[in-house]
């Protein structure tokens, strides 16, 4: 009995302490794209003022002297042109940089719910064995459900038992879950 409720205060303080290293590291990388979108922002702003100034003077000087600012466009054409990569790299940059934070939240939300379903399974509480029966039936249907999703996304069968075996399901269940797949389905 003292050994179950260890466990549970156990589990139960994990589950805080990650909660709470996830909610910190989100709150780091919302931080960061803060950042990061205010560093492009002010940079876009600047590339702006450059611009308009650029066009400014390159008309006031079009008008008094035609053939002597012909190469000056082309000049300022190149440099508008290198402004502009800069610009394109930089929104490939926050593009990437938000795809990265998207997966970091995706991977959070799923280990979290891998704790939950572990939480669930190994927090000790006394029941019947027809409640044992109707968890199995809830961990099966979890189960099949995370697969058939996984399956979905085109993620082949050993790498889904290699996943879930690691993260701590019975490598016998997983695999015959997998073995007889589309009987369960039907």
């Amino acid at each position: 009995d003292n050994k179950e409720k260890d466990m549970y205060e156990n589990i139960m303080t994990l589950e805080k302490t990650t909660s709470k290293k996830i909610e910190e590291s989100l709150n780091k990388q919302e931080k960061k794209f803060n950042n990061k979108t205010l560093d492009f922002d002010m940079k876009f702003s600047e590339f702006k003022n450059v611009l308009i100034n650029e066009v400014e003077d390159l008309m006031k000087e079009v008008d008094v002297v035609v053939k002597e600012k012909v190469s000056n466009i082309d000049k300022n054409l190149a440099k508008i042109s290198f402004i502009n990569a800069e610009a394109t790299t930089r929104i490939n940059e926050i593009t990437k940089f938000e795809k990265s934070i998207t997966n970091e939240i995706l991977n959070f939300r799923d280990d979290l719910n891998d704790l939950k379903v572990k939480t669930e399974i190994l927090t000790p509480e006394p029941h019947s064995i027809n409640d044992h029966v109707e968890y199995m039936k809830i961990y099966e249907n979890q189960l099949i459900s995370l697969i058939q999703n996984l399956r979905e996304k085109g993620i082949s069968d050993d790498s889904i038992k290699n996943a879930l075996i690691t993260k701590g399901h019975p490598r016998f269940y997983v695999s015959m879950i997998l073995k007889d797949f589309d009987e369960i389905l039907n």
